[in-house]
């Protein structure tokens, strides 16, 4: 039995985890997509340790990893894959909009990386900047393989059944966490 979209929409569910950016090559790579936003991070240290201790002087970064358990295997290639990828990808670009939306009506910054082309979404100026996964989901402790074609980013659970998508922002963790319950 195929859903109509407005059932598939409403069983998506997704998981994410709030991570404190902590690995000062991972906040290099995302001030490289970001260069402008996280301009305010750059202090008299450079880029060593800029937003990822704890210091009152310094904003933190938070990376917040969206997963959606898919119905089909992300490392293949059809288009039923495709299909489904677009519609977790537009599903995800909805909700994280709102998300950020709601990040910066408090005061904070926050953008998102588009699934599907790798660059930043809200913010395109530096639209020539690729989020390249190989090196920075494994600086997140999440695996990838090389399946000849493509990199596959893998769910700890679902395996290759599994979209990922990431939001960044300066926002507190209690701001993040209500943004996300709010949508």
């Amino acid at each position: 039995m195929k859903l109509n979209e407005a059932e598939f929409i409403e069983s998506v569910k997704f998981e994410y985890t709030i991570k404190k950016c902590t690995v000062p090559l991972l906040l290099k790579n995302f001030k490289s997509l970001f260069p402008n936003d996280l301009k305010n991070l750059i202090d008299i240290n450079g880029d060593k340790n800029i937003g990822c201790m704890d210091d009152e002087n310094k904003s933190p970064l938070y990376l917040i990893i969206c997963w959606s358990q898919t119905n089909l295997p992300m490392s293949g290639f059809s288009s039923a894959v495709d299909e489904e990828r677009e519609l977790r990808s537009n599903i995800f670009v909805d909700v994280a909009t709102k998300v950020c939306d709601n990040i910066k009506q408090k005061g904070y910054w926050s953008d998102f990386i588009d699934p599907l082309s790798g660059v930043p979404y809200l913010n395109r100026e530096n639209a020539n900047s690729v989020f390249v996964p190989t090196e920075s989901v494994q600086l997140m402790d999440i695996e990838i393989v090389d399946v000849g074609c493509c990199q596959v980013i893998i769910h700890p659970i679902w395996k290759v059944r599994a979209f990922f998508s990431i939001l960044i922002s300066t926002a507190p963790f209690d701001v993040l966490d209500q943004a996300l319950h709010s949508n």
